[in-house]
């Protein structure tokens, strides 16, 4: 039997051994281990030495983001972020489409660095956090295409971004109404009835517990 080797405290690429946990085979060693990300692990001694463990699964996560921004950044017309960049312009420019109504005959248009350039749309895209699984949004909807008016946002953040949300600008902050009932924990329907009576710091500093006379209040 080969005689036991105590890692802890020792570093293998991003994991530190915190402490040896209990087996789950016979022979086969682990080791708590702390991850340079903030993350903890669970591996074995053969796996540290050998180099095949060097984080708690974030080194496999990185290598995928940069293969996927590597690709973003050589991709051209098959891309996604390409069928973004010609769907805006479509949209916008062409009266054809059956979204012109909404965009370009409303006035929305794309700015001349990103209309005359896919590179250029693509650099600002991948410096503000693009991923596949999120959409282009405007901040503000009565803007066009722009880098200080456009950002990366996930369906629920584009859904409180329409041009039917009610926006409200409170100690310096303007959220959706459903955004307020978030940072404030109240109701929207709460948030709602109090509006329809009350001034915004008014109706935003009542506290919850008088919900109950709001109803009977507001019926």
């Amino acid at each position: 039997m080969p005689s036991f080797i105590d890692l802890t405290g020792q570093t293998f690429g991003k994991l530190t051994v915190i402490e040896r946990v209990p087996n789950v085979k016979r022979g086969v060693t682990r080791w708590q281990c702390s991850c340079s990300c903030g993350k903890e692990t669970i591996t074995t001694s053969a796996a540290l030495r050998s180099g095949n463990c060097r984080s708690c699964g974030c080194l496999h996560v990185e290598a995928a983001r940069e293969q996927g921004l590597k690709a973003i950044r050589h991709g051209g017309t098959g891309s996604r972020l390409y069928r973004v960049w010609s769907n805006m312009k479509t949209r916008c420019y062409n009266k054809s489409n059956k979204n012109f109504e909404r965009w370009g005959k409303r006035g929305i248009a794309l700015c001349d660095e990103w209309r005359e350039s896919f590179e250029s749309f693509r650099e600002w895209a991948i410096e503000s956090g693009y991923s596949d699984n999120l959409s282009i949004d405007r901040i503000d909807n009565s803007k066009g295409y722009c880098p200080e008016n456009c950002r990366w946002a996930t369906p629920r953040e584009q859904a409180n971004n329409t041009r039917k949300t009610r926006f409200i600008s409170y100690k310096g902050k303007t959220l959706s109404l459903h955004g307020w009932s978030r940072e404030l924990k109240i109701p929207v329907c709460t948030l709602f009835y109090r509006l329809k009576n009350h001034s915004v710091e008014t109706a935003f500093a009542m506290p919850y517990k008088a919900k109950l006379a709001d109803r009977v209040k507001h019926g």
